[in-house]
């Protein structure tokens, strides 16, 4: 049962995590959004 639950919870949470990726990038151009990761400088972010 314990087992059940923990499963039960992550689920939840990429279900949540999933639901507000969506509604953070829906509208938006993805390929934009694609070009802008694969040109970013991974120095600064890992600083940020």
């Amino acid at each position: 049962m314990k087992h059940l639950l923990t499963v039960l919870k992550y689920a939840l949470l990429l279900s949540v995590s999933g639901a507000l990726m969506w509604y953070a990038v829906r509208g938006q151009d993805l390929s934009r959004i694609g070009h802008y990761i694969r040109t970013a400088n991974y120095f600064w972010l890992s600083l940020s």
